[in-house]
């Protein structure tokens, strides 16, 4: 089968999580045989070129930007993978091919300027239930007005307008919730299909019976809807815990643990360096206080059979039954520090059982081979 995927990547400071998706979506339809031709724009690079904002601006409006059209034309696609577009590349080409494209949905851009429904420290669903320009007032992207506008205004729009929500064939959401939520930009219910992530197994042969070392792993961007900060706050003194990652809280967060020879920031790892260390771990924590619908790190600790411990709004929002949820209670850092500690001891002491429990739930849901066989059912059954 001929593929194209369509993909404006972002920077590494943006949602990159989302270009390591579209990169093993690669990755796998040409592993199974299929002819994929790639059309992508690099935000990175784009930025370089003179009238950037301007041209961004325009092309989120009138869905205008460089067009895959011709290189279409010629490569006469049997399916297209459209991922993001914004803000670089156009959706005029959906009028002529969007009876066989496929639209990726990894977050929530389409009715929420910051694409993550998060703002002052809680959910916000304040463009949904009122007004996009909403986004204006409260500077939601890059915390400016200015630049969320051309957001506002296209999430306004009449649907006629909008070619990326009326033509694809079928949108691929992460999770239920995820449905329920973008129904509010106006796709049409019957197009939704829920396709979970997966990641690559790096433990095919591993002993997942070694010896642990009785520490706890937590990782991602170090950004304020990630809710490290206040991991750090709740996180009981009796368990250590390593948080990877890096990003703009990096040095507040070191600041945070300097009194705390408990938690250490380790920084960020390469794929290949962060899936050897976590065989090694107890468990994890996912803080995260966003509807984070697709968390490929939480997948990760699947299939390295950690246990994982939610805490905060994302758990709903992916749709996985980790079994272990903390609720995270303003101004009740005790209540919550204690159930933590509940929950880490009942784990400690059937790590084995625990671990078996999450391979098993990692080989059953979120493999590439799975995610392959769910995406060719979308192709097949109209």
């Amino acid at each position: 089968m001929k593929i194209s995927v369509i993909h404006s990547y972002y920077t590494d400071l943006d949602r990159s999580g989302e270009n390591n998706v579209v990169d093993a979506q690669i990755s796998v339809l040409t592993e199974m045989g299929h002819d994929v031709m790639v059309f992508s724009n690099s935000t990175v690079e784009e930025q370089k070129r003179k009238f950037f904002h301007l041209r961004s601006a325009a092309n989120v409006i009138f869905g205008s930007g460089n067009n895959p059209e011709r290189n279409l034309d010629k490569f006469k696609p049997d399916a297209i993978l459209m991922h993001n577009l914004f803000p670089n590349l156009s959706t005029r080409w959906l009028e002529k091919y969007g009876h066989i494209t496929y639209s990726f949905k990894h977050n929530y851009r389409d009715i929420c300027a910051s694409a993550i429904l998060y703002r002052d420290n809680s959910i916000c669903l304040k463009c949904i239930e009122g007004s996009s320009f909403n986004a204006i007032k409260y500077k939601c992207y890059k915390n400016s007005p200015l630049k969320s506008t051309p957001l506002a205004i296209r999430n306004s729009l009449n649907l006629k307008f909008r070619r990326d929500l009326i033509y694809p064939n079928k949108f691929l959401v992460l999770s239920d919730h995820m449905k329920r939520l973008l129904s509010a930009s106006r796709i049409d219910k019957d197009k939704f299909v829920v396709i979970p992530n997966f990641v690559q197994d790096s433990y095919r042969n591993f002993n997942f019976k070694l010896e642990k070392n009785n520490r706890w792993i937590t990782a991602g961007r170090l950004t304020e809807e990630k809710g490290f900060q206040e991991l750090i706050e709740y996180w009981p003194d009796k368990y250590s815990l390593d948080i990877y990652g890096n990003g703009q809280l990096l040095q507040r967060l070191k600041k945070l643990v300097e009194l705390k020879e408990n938690i250490n920031i380790k920084g960020s790892l390469s794929r290949d360096d962060f899936v050897k260390i976590l065989p090694t771990y107890t468990g994890a924590i996912m803080p995260s206080k966003w509807y984070e619908p697709g968390p490929l790190v939480v997948l990760e600790y699947l299939a390295a059979g950690l246990p994982v411990i939610s805490i905060g709004a994302w758990s709903e929002a992916a749709g996985l039954d980790l079994s272990f949820h903390v609720e995270m209670n303003a101004g009740k850092t005790i209540c919550v520090s204690t159930r933590l500690e509940e929950k880490i001891d009942h784990i400690e002491n059937n790590s084995i059982i625990f671990s078996n429990e999450q391979r098993k739930k990692y080989l059953e849901g979120f493999t590439p081979a799975k995610w392959y066989e769910r995406f060719l059912n979308v192709l097949t059954v109209q």
